[in-house]
C-alpha cells in the first residue's frame, strides 16, 4: 500500500520535478561518474529504474531509500505525507517540510503565543524585505540575506 502511494506520487511528478528528483536520486548515491557521456548514460539508467518502480517493477531497498530521501528534497514535500496518503496544500507541505529540519531545540518556548507571534513577524518581515516581483532577483535576496544571518555571533 504504502510502496504504491510512491508510485502515484512519482507518476504525477512534472517534467521539471521529475528532473529535480532524478538529480537528489544521483546526489544520494554519490557515484555518478565525472565523465559527461558516463554521467548521462548513469542519469539514463536512473531514469529508466524510476519508471521501472513506477510501473510495478520489485527494485532494491537501496533505491527505495533514494527515492524517499529525494522526495524528502523536493520542495514543499516529505516522504510520510506521501506514503501516509495525505494530501496537503503545497503551502502546508512547505510549512511541514521546513519544520521538520529544523531542530526541536528552537521549539521549546513556543508554547508561549508572544514568541510564536514574533516567530511569524519574523518570517513575514525576511520575505517581505527580500520579496521581488522577478524571480531571480527574489531567489537572489533570499540567498543573500540567508547568507547574512549565517554570520556567527561573536562570542562575548
Amino acid at each position: 500500500m504504502y510502496i504504491e502511494r510512491a508510485r502515484l506520487f512519482l507518476e504525477k511528478l512534472d517534467a521539471s520535478e521529475m528532473d529535480r528528483f532524478v538529480r537528489h536520486v544521483i546526489d544520494h548515491f554519490k557515484d555518478a561518474p565525472e565523465d559527461v557521456d558516463e554521467r548521462n548514460e548513469y542519469r539514463e539508467k536512473i531514469r529508466k529504474n524510476i519508471r521501472n518502480f513506477i510501473n510495478g517493477a520489485n527494485t532494491s531497498k537501496s533505491n527505495i531509500e533514494a527515492y524517499f530521501a529525494a522526495i524528502d528534497k523536493l520542495p514543499g514535500r516529505d516522504t510520510i505525507s506521501v506514503l501516509s496518503g495525505i494530501q496537503l496544500s503545497w503551502q502546508e507541505s512547505m510549512l511541514k517540510s521546513a519544520l521538520n529540519k529544523i531542530p526541536s531545540k528552537y521549539f521549546k518556548h513556543f508554547d508561549d503565543e508572544n514568541i510564536r507571534d514574533e516567530f511569524i513577524k519574523f518570517v513575514r518581515s525576511s520575505l517581505s524585505i527580500c520579496y521581488d516581483e522577478r524571480k531571480t532577483y527574489f531567489e537572489k535576496n533570499l540567498t543573500t540575506f540567508n547568507q547574512f544571518l549565517e554570520i556567527k555571533k561573536s562570542k562575548k
